[in-house]
């Protein structure tokens, strides 16, 4: 029989125990004294921290790093990466590398270079560094380098664990859930008329000063952003609310759609309600729907489109008149063409114009439009390449949409989700904004694993 410790008594823990809690003990105690004096280990002890998991559990890893997308988790730190996800997404990659070894370097080589979609983004990634390189490094390029890579690193993460349709439907309800509840965020901050609680938490450390207008942001940095990863997110609900056999995720994804588009609303986003527009067209033609589910379809969209007219026509002073935000853009693109004059073939260097644009605006600025972005900062060849790789994406999507429901949906999403990209990209630029990159990416892994339409492991 065990013995039972009395009250009063020391608990007489076995060696190995006791010598196991003194390393955690001390570990633990000699991170917070680092931390305190250099804060940017951080990063590193937490990166650390997670090893274990991703060797023993890496689909639980790559699981969370899905559901905490839309959080922002920056420390403030000097160092070119601050992001906790982005280091996060680039050692989940690299335990990955090391659990593949064993299956011998032609397995691991298939893996990082098979395929004609892995092979372009190859290509765009080494066009990204080689504009970095050759051009004056500023820390914008560091940083937005570094999270390109952490993109990357999710894209090989995503075709490595996401093997079935048990998978990639788990992954939708990873998405559909944390959906939900940046919505319900949203909702709080427009009904309570108090966003700035939520902002202040989350970016206060940052160079962009924030004015409440009504706008909804949810957890992202602008309404502009929350608004492109909504649209991706309605997207991928909407291909997922006509898959069958798994009532959990139609809920899951019919309700993230419904609350995502109350949300989209409440951005004000004029270029993603555009982009919407193209998610909606694009469901009417591509969509598995019957005769009876096609007429309810219209019937719906008809009625979504009812419900937009009225909420923008309560908004005149929005989306009738060109604010100074919109004027301001104008002399951003101004500064856009100038830099492409410089260097019109591999450009300034992938991430650096905000950099260019300080001292010549108030603050820092993007180019709002991504064409301009891709051929300032990597030059017409940067260009060329990412948009032949979105082109073959597209591609693929329509040719790949007839093998399972679970693949139409797939395809769907990323057809529907680029189509919204390269619409709203007319006005604006997400490529740094790391959810929504983060989404792309590993729905165009989901599209290029051929695996993924199998049940069995």
């Amino acid at each position: 029989m065990p013995e039972t410790r009395q009250d009063g008594q020391a608990l007489d823990l076995p060696p190995g125990m006791r010598a196991t809690l003194l390393v955690c003990i001390i570990a633990s105690t000699l991170a917070v004294v680092v931390t305190f004096y250099y804060p940017g280990a951080l990063l590193l002890i937490l990166l650390a921290a997670t090893a274990p998991i991703s060797f023993m559990r890496p689909r639980l890893l790559f699981y969370t790093l899905v559901a905490l997308l839309p959080l922002p988790m920056f420390l403030a730190t000097g160092l070119p990466i601050r992001d906790l996800g982005s280091a996060a997404r680039i050692g989940l990659f690299l335990v990955l590398i090391v659990r593949m070894y064993s299956g011998g370097r032609i397995r691991i080589l298939h893996w990082l270079t098979g395929g004609t979609i892995t092979r372009l983004l190859l290509i765009y990634v080494v066009i990204c560094i080689a504009s970095v390189a050759i051009n004056p490094i500023t820390y914008e390029s560091y940083r937005s380098l570094l999270r390109l890579l952490s993109y990357l690193a999710l894209y090989y993460s995503s075709l490595a664990l996401l093997q079935t349709e048990a998978d990639v439907k788990t992954t939708a309800k990873v998405l559909m859930g944390s959906t939900l509840v940046i919505c319900i965020v949203s909702f709080w901050q427009f009904i309570s008329n108090d966003p700035g609680t939520v902002w202040h938490l989350l970016y206060d450390n940052d160079e962009l000063a924030y004015v409440w207008v009504r706008r909804v942001t949810s957890l992202f940095k602008t309404e502009n952003q929350f608004a492109a990863y909504l649209n991706w997110m309605i997207a991928f609900g909407i291909g997922f609310s006509f898959v069958r056999g798994d009532r959990s995720l139609r809920i899951l994804s019919i309700s993230a759609s419904a609350t995502g588009l109350v949300a989209l609303i409440l951005t004000q986003s004029r270029g993603a309600l555009i982009g919407f527009v193209g998610i909606v067209v694009l469901s009417l033609v591509i969509l598995p729907l019957s005769a009876r589910v096609r007429t309810l379809w219209i019937t719906i969209c008809t009625a979504v489109a009812l419900v937009i007219f009225g909420a923008l026509t309560a908004l005149p002073e929005r989306f009738s008149t060109l604010d100074p935000e919109a004027l301001t853009r104008l002399q951003i693109f101004a500064i856009a063409i100038d830099l492409i004059r410089r260097a019109p073939l591999i450009g300034i260097g992938y991430g650096s114009f905000p950099a260019y644009t300080e001292g010549l605006l108030p603050h820092m600025l993007d180019t709002h439009n991504l064409y301009l972005k891709l051929w300032a900062e990597t030059g017409i060849i940067g260009m060329l390449a990412y948009l032949w790789m979105k082109f073959i994406v597209v591609r693929t999507g329509f040719a790949v949409r007839h093998t399972s429901p679970v693949m139409h949906a797939v395809a769907f999403a990323v057809l529907a989700g680029t189509t919204a990209e390269m619409i709203h990209g007319m006005v604006d630029v997400f490529l740094q904004v790391i959810p929504v990159s983060c989404v792309a990416w590993m729905l165009i892994a989901m599209l290029a694993t051929p695996k993924a339409s199998k049940e069995t492991r």
